[in-house]
C-alpha cells in the first residue's frame, strides 16, 4: 500500500507524456485532465468496486495520479516549467519510495491468548516464570509474517517498552525501542513486535544504547 502513492506520481508523469503519442496539439490542461480523470477512476474503484483495506492501495495510486495532474496543470503551460514539474514529481516519488523502503511496517502484538503463534504464547509464559531471560527471539506468526519478542530481564522489572522505529538498512532490520520505569507489575517486561518481513541480520537496541542479543532459550 505504501508504495502506491509514489507509483501513482510516476504513472501520472508517464500518462501525461503518453498523450503526446496521440496528439501533439492537445492543450496541456487537457493532458493534465486525462491524468486527473484516471486518478479519479482509480480512487472511485478503490472505494466502490473493491472497498475496504484491499482497496486502499488503489486509492493511494489514484491520489498519486491526481497529485501529478494538479502539479502538471499548474506548471505545465510552458516547456521549461513542464520540465520542472516532471523533475519535482520524480524527486518526490523517489523520496517517497526511499522512505517507504527504509521504514518497515510494524505493529505491536497484544498480550493475549491469541498471539499468532503457539510457540510465542508458550515463550511469553516462560518469560513470566523465568525473569532472568533477556534478549529477543523471532517467531513466525500468521501468513508467514514475523514476530520479534523482546524481554528486558529482571534488571528492568517494572519498566514498559515502546517501539520507536523499525527500519531496513541493507541486509539489516534495526528495531529501536525505549524503556521507562513506571512501576508496572511485570518482573520481566516484554513486548512482541510484528513485521511483514525481516532481513538476514536483526539488531534490537534501546535508545539508551543498550543492544539486545538474540536469546538461545528454547
Amino acid at each position: 500500500m505504501t508504495y502506491a502513492f509514489p507509483i501513482g506520481l510516476i504513472a501520472g508523469v508517464g500518462l501525461y507524456a503518453l498523450t503526446y503519442l496521440f496528439s501533439q496539439k492537445l492543450a496541456h490542461l487537457k493532458r493534465a485532465l486525462t491524468v486527473f480523470i484516471a486518478g479519479v477512476v482509480a480512487l472511485l474503484a478503490s472505494l466502490i468496486v473493491i472497498g475496504g483495506f484491499e482497496g486502499m492501495p488503489y486509492g493511494m495510486l489514484g491520489f498519486g495520479l491526481i497529485t501529478s495532474a494538479v502539479v502538471l496543470a499548474i506548471l505545465g503551460r510552458k516547456a521549461l516549467w513542464r520540465k520542472v514539474a516532471f523533475l519535482l514529481i520524480m524527486v518526490v516519488a523517489a523520496g517517497s519510495l526511499f522512505f517507504t523502503h527504509s521504514n518497515v511496517h510494524y505493529w505491536v502484538i497484544e498480550k493475549t491468548d491469541h498471539m499468532g503463534s503457539e510457540d510465542a504464547l508458550a515463550y511469553s509464559k516462560q518469560l513470566e516464570i523465568n525473569p532472568s531471560i533477556k534478549g529477543y527471539k523471532i517467531f513466525t506468526i500468521s501468513e508467514g509474517k514475523k514476530g520479534v519478542m523482546l524481554s528486558l530481564g529482571e534488571q528492568r522489572a517494572g519498566n514498559t517498552i515502546q517501539v520507536k522505529s523499525v527500519k531496513g538498512q541493507g541486509d539489516e532490520t534495526v528495531i529501536e525501542v525505549s524503556s521507562t520505569h513506571n512501576k508496572s507489575q511485570e518482573k520481566n517486561p516484554w513486548i512482541m513486535i510484528g513485521v511483514d518481513s525481516l532481513q538476514s541480520n536483526v539488531i534490537v537496541k534501546d535508545v539508551d544504547g543498550t543492544v539486545y542479543e538474540k536469546t538461545s532459550k528454547p
